[in-house]
């Protein structure tokens, strides 16, 4: 994304604010900074201009004379990944220094993924006003994006409607999670329209991959191989005796919850000597297994007819999820804190809503930390 340079940014504070521009003298502001985003990635205008959020100004056009620290520029960069902004925006943050002092310069570029939401609420600009969009806007903002190449798990599914999925989970108990109450207490909005806004249907009707994957009656009938199998060796090898094993399917939400489960009762736990007490210890912490097995279902590439597969030695766990590393996620970032590529950027989204994915970028590094702490093996 390029940045802007110094006199485009002069130019820019002398116009004032309108429909791509916004001044704001904090960066600690952060709700209104994030809604900001939202709208700019919104782009309800079809400008196709990157929006320019500047903080440090103030609304006379002065410069507030902010000092701009690494932190405040890590605090602000950090919105487009802690799973509040759906989907994610694509944006860059930087400190800028003018004659007249410094100040942070944030640019969104317009999302094809649209509607974007914060919270639950879809904004947008009207000039230079921000606003909640109506009804009407939030459509328009759907049709935009079905005239996009998308994702994956984006595509409807040919021969699939609403009759495949689970309407009753969708209204009852996905909606609520994805829709601020508010917005839901004065939607009059039929469920198809609603399943198109959060990109669960197509604009012909069909039931799109993450539809089918998330609340599917049969996941398995439209993707064969989107299942877990669980094997544990009686040894350190694949040739050697199996234990036991398990085929897990279901919806997405499905396999995770039974698979923690199997895992969980897979664990030994061992008395261990600590500050002269003696503690149970298991071989493997659960916390950095669900984080594993959540990176696996979920990010994994769902063409593919190979499950996702789990094999407990006597010695190790090896996790296999189909698909290369994705985007900027090479073998050798992987797991570094903020490294964050989405292979299924809606599948993501609904489980952020859902509560099964806590912080974007963060999990795997946190699940070497619980690994370290109990001991395991790099």
């Amino acid at each position: 994304m390029p940045l802007l340079n110094e006199q485009q940014l002069k130019d820019m504070i002398a116009v004032g604010e309108n429909e791509s521009v916004e001044f704001c003298e904090s960066p600690k502001n952060k709700d209104k900074i994030a809604k900001n985003i939202c709208a700019f990635s919104n782009d309800i205008g079809n400008t196709e201009k990157v929006g320019v959020f500047l903080i440090g100004v103030k609304d006379n056009k002065d410069l507030v004379g902010l000092s701009v620290t690494d932190e405040m520029i890590r605090n602000i960069a950090a919105l487009n990944r802690d799973g509040n902004i759906q989907p994610f925006p694509i944006m860059s943050v930087k400190k800028i220094t003018l004659s007249q002092g410094e100040l942070i310069a944030v640019e969104v570029q317009p999302s094809k993924n649209t509607p974007v939401r914060y919270k639950g609420r879809c904004y947008i600009r009207v000039g230079s006003s921000l606003t909640t969009a109506s009804e009407e806007e939030e459509s328009r903002l759907t049709d935009k994006r079905q005239s996009t190449f998308l994702p994956y798990d984006m595509q409807g599914v040919p021969s699939t409607g609403e009759s495949d999925l689970n309407i009753l989970y969708f209204k009852d108990y996905y909606l609520p999670t994805a829709i601020d109450p508010e917005t839901l207490e004065v939607n009059n909005r039929n469920v198809k329209t609603q399943m198109q806004s959060l990109r669960l249907i197509d604009s012909k009707g069909q039931s799109t991959v993450t539809a089918l994957l998330i609340m599917g009656k049969l996941p398995q009938h439209w993707f064969p191989g989107a299942f877990v199998q669980f094997v544990r060796y009686e040894g350190t090898e694949i040739t050697d005796p199996i234990k036991t094993q398990k085929e897990i399917s279901g919806t997405v939400e499905n396999q995770i919850q039974k698979t923690e489960d199997v895992l969980e009762a897979n664990i030994s736990k061992s008395l261990r000597l600590s500050d002269h007490k003696h503690i149970k210890s298991p071989d493997y912490p659960m916390t950095a297994l669900r984080q594993f097995v959540r990176n696996a279902i979920i990010h994994r590439d769902y063409k593919s007819s190979n499950p996702s597969r789990i094999f407990w030695f006597n010695d190790r766990i090896e996790i296999h999820s189909p698909g290369a590393p994705y985007g900027e996620v090479t073998k050798h970032n992987f797991g570094q804190p903020g490294i964050t590529a989405y292979r299924n950027p809606t599948i993501t989204e609904t489980m952020k809503n859902l509560g099964f994915v806590e912080r974007f970028g963060f999990g795997i590094s946190q699940a070497k930390k619980a690994l370290k702490d109990n001991g395991n093996p790099e």
